[in-house]
């Protein structure tokens, strides 16, 4: 009930400060612009859970004021308000208030809803001996409620600073899934199954931020520009996962319970300066204070056992800081060397340490986590446009960036829940130098051909170099000493082309394409690789003078590639090489039709169809069509109809002699909306 009041409660106290704001006029000043009410009933056949997460609405009946718009002026403020309420999942207010030269006040606030499946995850029950039913949590209404709020309002004066207060709010609440887990294993399958860690997890969760801030701003000699900003924000949350564990045996082994508290607190100091320092030179300059104390827990329970046995990882204590300076100086000029060229420098050093310690009681002996980082990084950028070629833009950044982490660790990992040991019943002691110099280079150009066509073009190619230096490692075929240094290389270009075909059409198309290729010391040169390859077009106009279409497609091809080395006796992660990769085909075709048959009556039909096939394979159609009727000068009601069919075909190759989970996740529906609204 807390939480469902504290959107409430913003609302009204809202409404009081623009009572009591100085100047309030008496009289009405708001003047409604837009309302518009609606109702809707969406009516699921199949799996109703994938359906409300996959579009972030539930089914059933919804409804409520789906727009509002107002504003006034209050004796020379302005208001401008805006709210939406959808029945059980959807609500917005923002306001805006402001007095030139004298005062502001800005609120916003928002209630989502986020649906989740109980599992998207067809793995086989019936291979490792158990039923079908442990493939999936029962998600009839599984949800995380969030509220946002924005509250900030300042004062202008011109004998002292401008000073402003802020704060932001944002709560959670409710259940959502997790695709992880503890063990899956069977010992005496032929062939034999590989150990799984995405049993589905239920995680209930509640919990809260606080952010306040106070800011100074001065301007100084008419162009100097110098503000002080002091933020504050705690974060405390409450999240208590289950999930059931099956190990060395064809049935249920326990259940684990894991009880966590995420929590921190951070302080932020920032000092910011910029100023023209003439009609063609711009400064701008930073200072960031970070204190950041991080407390959070997890006790880890056995719940299906009783006593000293079911404590698996109890008491636990956490006293984790980082502090970090961060300076930044940049500089732009106006048309510099040439006419038309302007450029931009830019350069950011950071120095940083985080010192962290964990303690825990795993029966019967504690467990001990301490850690240092101290941290360096350097960033340089410099950026060049360029406008002196007719009907051209030509521009091009680089960006630098120096990293120095110095890492000293000592782990106990007796306990699995910590950190998985893979059976080295001992500590990990480490201390490693990891060294980062990472260079990106972009380059853009534009070309309008004529007044009915343009070109573009995009390339930006990053190389990243990671050195890894273990000066002490008593386990070096443990991450991360043992896959070593990394470089990675980057590519990304992309081209398209938009053109009007006739005062009533226009049209567009792009292609994009990615190479992606990460390599580890320990792999030479069999190292991770992707690709992705896309093409998309649009097509838009007016057909007539009542008819107007629209007309979109979409194809990409995603390839991921990620050697890794099987192990017959304990495939734990993996069968062959070929079980890490992966693949994706989509195609997307979608059109869109409106067509006014007179002053008074307008329809609309669309058509959408997905189409996603390779490592995932699915589909989704989609139809719909609505009428709208001008029944006054100033209102209109709308009837909308949508059919919608999803296929998860994917789910068909996971079989057990012949059967498997065909329509897993596939849900089919109609959705009806009915909506009415006024114009002012």
């Amino acid at each position: 009930m807390c939480r469902k009041l504290t959107l409430i409660l913003l609302v009204v106290g809202t409404l009081l400060f623009i009572n009591a704001v100085e100047g309030y006029s008496q009289e009405p000043g708001l003047l409604v612009e837009k309302a518009v009410v609606g109702s809707q009933f969406v009516a699921i056949q199949g799996d109703a859970g994938r359906y409300r997460e996959d579009n972030y609405m539930t089914d059933g009946y919804t409804g409520g004021l789906e727009e509002f718009v107002a504003s006034g002026d209050f004796d020379g403020a302005t208001l401008d308000l805006s709210v939406r309420s959808i029945f059980d999942y959807d609500y917005r207010v923002d306001l805006k208030l402001l007095k030139e030269d004298s005062y502001f006040f800005n609120f916003s606030a928002d209630k989502t809803r986020r649906y989740y499946a109980g599992s998207n995850e067809p793995w086989q029950p019936q291979d490792y001996g158990m039923s079908n039913s442990r493939a999936d949590i029962s998600d009839s209404d599984i949800y995380v409620e969030r509220v946002n709020a924005d509250l900030e309002f300042g004062f202008f004066n011109d004998n002292m600073p401008d000073i402003s207060f802020g704060w932001t709010r944002w709560e959670r609440s409710g259940e959502e899934t997790l695709a992880r887990g503890s063990d899956v294993a069977v010992t005496n399958s032929t062939p034999r199954q590989p150990n799984l860690r995405s049993v589905p997890a239920m995680s209930r969760v509640d919990g809260y931020s606080d952010t306040i801030f106070v800011k100074l701003s001065e301007q100084f000699g008419d162009k100097h520009n110098v503000s002080l900003k002091q933020q504050y924000e705690q974060y405390r949350d409450d999240q208590d996962i289950t999930f059931p564990r099956y190990r060395s045996m064809p049935q249920w082994n326990q259940d684990r319970h894991f009880v966590d508290f995420p929590q921190f607190t951070e302080l932020l100091t920032h000092l910011a300066y910029d100023s023209f320092w003439s009609e063609k030179i711009f400064v701008v300059s930073n200072y960031l204070y970070q204190n950041l104390v991080n407390e959070s827990t997890r006790t880890v329970y056995r719940d299906n056992l009783t006593g000293n046995a079911r404590a698996q990882y109890v008491d636990p204590s956490v006293n984790n800081r980082r502090n970090a300076h961060t300076i930044n100086l940049g500089v732009v000029i106006l048309d510099g060397l040439i006419d038309g060229l302007r450029w931009g420098v830019n350069s950011r050093f950071e120095t940083a340490r985080v010192e962290s310690e964990s303690y825990g009681v795993k029966s019967p002996a504690g467990r001990r986590q301490q850690s240092t980082l101290t941290e360096q990084q350097y960033g340089e950028s410099i950026s060049l446009s360029y406008t002196g070629i007719k009907k051209t833009n030509i521009s091009a950044v680089v960006e630098l960036e120096q990293r120095r982490l110095s890492w000293d660790e000592c782990d106990d990992i007796g306990s699995h829940e910590l950190n998985t040991n893979f059976g080295l019943g001992t500590a990990i002691d480490r201390n490693s130098d990891i060294d980062y110099s990472d260079v990106i280079a972009k380059f853009n150009v534009s070309h309008r051909i004529n007044s009915k066509n343009k070109v573009a073009a995009m390339y930006k190619r990053s190389w990243k170099s990671r050195d890894y230096t273990n000066i002490i490692d008593n386990l070096p075929n443990v991450y991360p000493g043992y896959m070593g240094d990394s470089d990675q290389d980057i590519d990304q270009a992309s081209i398209s082309y938009f053109t009007v075909i006739s005062d009533r059409i226009t049209g567009g198309m792009e292609y994009y394409f990615e190479r992606n290729d990460l390599q580890y010391e320990m792999q030479g040169m069999a190292g991770q690789e992707l690709t992705r390859n896309r093409f998309s077009t649009n097509l838009t106009g007016t057909v007539t003078e009542k008819l107007t279409m629209t007309l979109l497609g979409m194809w990409e091809k995603y390839f991921l590639k990620s050697p890794a080395v099987a192990d017959s006796a304990n495939p734990t992660f993996t069968h062959n090489p070929s079980d890490f990769d992966y693949e994706a085909n989509r195609f997307l075709i979608s059109t869109n039709a409106n067509y006014r048959i007179n002053d008074k009556v307008s329809t609309n039909l669309r058509y959408q169809h997905t189409e996603e096939y390779g490592t995932v394979q699915s589909g989704l159609d989609e139809v719909g069509g609505g009428i709208a009727y001008d029944w006054c000068e100033n209102g209109s009601i709308g009837l909308r109809v949508d059919l919608f069919r999803f296929d998860e075909k994917s789910s068909a190759n996971y079989t057990v002699g012949g059967s498997g989970y065909k329509g897993f996740d596939d849900y089919s529906g109609i959705a009806v909306n009915l909506s009415c609204g006024w114009t002012f």
